[in-house]
């Protein structure tokens, strides 16, 4: 599956900078721990979106695993499936990440964002939508 090219690469590394710095350590007042975080990666399902499921499971997850260690605390795999009322799924997969340390997180995104970047093209061709949350219940 591996595609080249450097919009890819260059759309890839923002979304990366982007997830690593909203995902930066937030001090309220009084010095309360930060809110915890969970980031949503969003594949669309597209007529030539290609996504392999199991390049994800069997090499990008533990990739990130051992890149992140306690700065992850879950990681989350689904297919889409179905609509309700029978329209084409929106997202192929959906990938939902708890963020378990941030400052391990952080640190690891500084040191690891090119080699995680870099295994992207070996499982999708999607341009993944990427949201960071704040868990509130």
């Amino acid at each position: 599956m591996r595609k080249s090219g450097s919009l890819r690469t260059g759309f890839a590394l923002l979304a990366f900078a982007a997830l690593a710095l909203g995902t930066a350590t937030l001090a309220s007042a009084g010095g309360a721990a930060p809110a915890k975080r969970c980031i949503t990666v969003l594949y669309p399902n597209t007529p030539d979106t290609k996504f392999d499921f199991e390049y994800y499971k069997s090499h990008h997850i533990p990739l990130i695993l051992r890149l992140y260690g306690r700065g992850i605390a879950k990681i989350q795999l689904r297919r889409g499936v179905a609509t309700q009322d029978g329209s084409p799924i929106p997202y192929v997969a959906v990938v939902n990440i708890w963020i378990g340390s941030q400052k391990v997180f952080d640190d690891a995104s500084a040191k690891h964002a090119k080699e995680l970047i870099a295994d992207v093209p070996n499982f999708t061709t999607a341009h993944p939508t990427i949201q960071i949350d704040e868990i509130v219940y």
